[in-house]
């Protein structure tokens, strides 16, 4: 499959996801409704540029409605929602999608260091729902973070895509999104000791950064035969009020620049190159 049938593929697998997990199951057995509190599903896809699964997480050159690379995408990029239905209904109504997300403070923000690695880029995001209401509460608890029906059917859905895209790096934005991992990946990671569960994020960056697991060169997963490296980035809102968060050893004062092209650099010696056997 092309970049563009994948992502169709991960639309059509996200409508099958909910009940499918083991929670899913005893709740539903035990008479209880499997609804997530605050959130809704994604119905539908805006056409542009956007993240999975509101958009369909595929870089788009301005004023065009396909994929600049058509290939399969060698980095998947995590955020954390999509946003809230407010925010979802007024992108429906404007057009095109691509220049007004590239005017966005988040978007500019993250093109500053994925600008060269943009048509490599698979853009999801670790918890596949709309916000109930008016108000893009990203970085603040919700309800639905602690029903673990909803984490465990996040959880899954976000392994399938690994399988799918099969990415030779995940980039996690910000210190929720890669809560989605869970405590066996984070255990067989190092990153156990960074996490506050009761927050349900990585505490800091500094001490991550500190011990070198900011970046883990390679893992396996299910499905996936390359290894996959994994990292984490500041979120792209204000990040540039968050340099000193950081303790990458790294000159500059965005030390995440370096930081990526040393990753992009280990976990793409072919120089970005597509591997044959990736394509169907």
């Amino acid at each position: 499959m092309d970049a563009k049938e994948t992502s169709d593929e991960l639309f059509r697998l996200l409508g099958e996801a909910v009940g499918e997990c083991p929670e899913s199951a005893k709740r539903a057995k035990d008479g209880v409704s499997p609804a997530f509190p605050g959130i809704t599903p994604v119905v539908r896809q805006i056409p542009g540029l956007g993240f999975f699964p509101g958009g369909d997480g595929l870089w788009k050159d301005i004023g065009h409605s396909e994929p600049a690379d058509r290939n399969p995408k060698s980095v998947m990029v995590v955020g954390n929602t999509f946003g809230c239905m407010k925010y979802f209904d007024d992108l429906v109504k404007k057009r095109p999608l691509a220049e007004e997300n590239c005017r966005t403070g988040t978007w500019r923000q993250l093109l500053s260091i994925l600008e060269e690695y943009k048509s490599r880029c698979f853009f999801t995001n670790a918890y596949p729902g709309l916000l109930n209401g008016d108000e893009n509460i990203d970085n603040d608890l919700r309800p639905a973070d602690f029903d673990s029906v909803f984490l465990s059917q996040c959880r899954e859905f976000f392994f399938k895509q690994v399988e799918l895209t099969m990415p030779k790096v995940i980039l996690f934005l910000g210190k929720f999104s890669p809560f989605v991992l869970g405590g066996d990946r984070f255990r067989e990671l190092g990153w156990l000791p960074f996490v506050n569960c009761k927050r349900g994020c990585i505490r800091k960056f500094k001490p991550i950064d500190e011990e070198h697991k900011s970046f883990i060169v390679g893992s396996r997963w299910t499905g996936v035969s390359n290894d996959v490296g994994i990292a984490i980035l500041l979120h792209p809102c204000n990040r540039h009020r968050n340099f000193d968060k950081r303790g990458l050893e790294y000159p500059g004062r965005d030390k995440e620049i370096p930081f990526l092209q040393h990753i992009m650099r280990i976990t793409h010696p072919d120089g970005y190159s597509v591997d044959a056997s990736r394509l169907g």
